[in-house]
């Protein structure tokens, strides 16, 4: 009878290091970019174990010592973080800043644990570890919390004797609600002046002298228009996606993909109307149904995209 051998590892218990955060100031400073400043904190609770935290995602980290006294140790630091952020429901996104711990010791056998006593209300909608008078441009914050992860990594970092694995990683998470009123302002306007000029233009088409739009229609004219309102649009949707840098189509841009549509067929419309080609729909009492239409297409069409985008 043959006997088979498994090798197993064995990991003593970590050491649990008390670590509390207090955060000043959180600013995007790009699409994937977070500047984040604040104070930090470790209490010693066992000789011999190195002090200090690491942020993982950092590109880079400025920290210097503030405080130390009754066994704590405080850290003022400033870091941009590098973090991946879902803007597909965008300018109706909510975002999750996080920011990862490693204790200083990378080899030591230590996990941190939020040091809980230290924050007078731990609900995650009274913000703890967030200054009260918090700040953050563009957005709004709803809550706060400790969290942790398990992260499995496929290597040793080259120490034999690595004994960090399988410990759960400490994250301070924070929250955030965009302000839409901004995003409205700069990409939501020019939508809607470009689909109220569109419709103008749709007004234009007309065969009948005594219509005060009159002046010898023809479908050049239309189309003239229409090119220069798809210009402004393509201009726009295009500062949209360079100032987001986001993965996939946002919401938002369903509302440029409708517009372009829309012009589109505005476009079509007045070829077919101008030519000897006789459609019902488009002749009838000079172009009224695609005129009247126009309106409550575009709405069920930006509904349709929105319940798409959202369920």
């Amino acid at each position: 009878m043959n006997k088979v051998l498994i090798k197993t590892e064995v990991y003593e218990d970590p050491i649990k290091v008390p670590t509390g955060i207090f955060l000043q100031s959180i600013e995007f400073s790009s699409s994937n970019n977070v500047a984040v400043t604040g104070y930090i904190w470790q209490k010693n609770t066992t000789e011999g174990i190195s002090r200090g935290v690491i942020f993982p995602e950092a590109e880079s980290t400025t920290i210097e010592k503030a405080y130390e006294k009754e066994g704590v140790t405080g850290w003022y630091f400033t870091t941009t973080l590098r973090e991946q952020f879902d803007y597909s429901k965008y300018p109706f996104d909510k975002e999750t800043v996080w920011i990862r711990l490693w204790n200083e010791g990378f080899d030591e056998n230590v996990v941190l644990v939020p040091d809980l006593d230290s924050y007078d209300n731990l609900t995650s909608e009274s913000k703890p570890g967030i200054e009260e008078q918090f700040v953050l441009e563009g957005w709004e914050i709803q809550k706060s919390y400790f969290s942790y992860r398990d992260n499995s990594y496929n290597t040793n970092f080259g120490l034999e004797d690595y004994s960090h694995k399988n410990v759960p990683e400490l994250y301070f998470n924070v929250g955030v609600k965009r302000n839409f009123i901004t995003p409205f302002i700069s990409y939501m306007s020019p939508l809607i002046v470009v689909a109220l000029l569109v419709f103008a233009d749709l007004l234009l088409i007309s065969k009948k002298e005594e219509d005060v739009s009159y002046s010898g229609f023809s479908s050049s004219g239309v189309l003239g228009y229409c090119a220069a309102l798809l210009f402004v649009l393509i201009i726009a949707h295009v500062s949209l996606r360079e100032n987001l840098a986001a993965d996939g189509i946002i919401y938002l841009e369903y509302f440029y993909f409708a517009m372009y549509l829309a012009i589109l067929a505005v476009s079509a419309d007045s070829i077919l109307f101008a030519s000897k080609i006789k459609i019902k729909i488009i002749d009838y009492e000079d172009n009224l149904i695609v005129k009247v239409l126009y309106w409550p297409a575009l709405m069920i069409l930006l509904l349709i995209l929105t319940l798409y985008a959202f369920y």
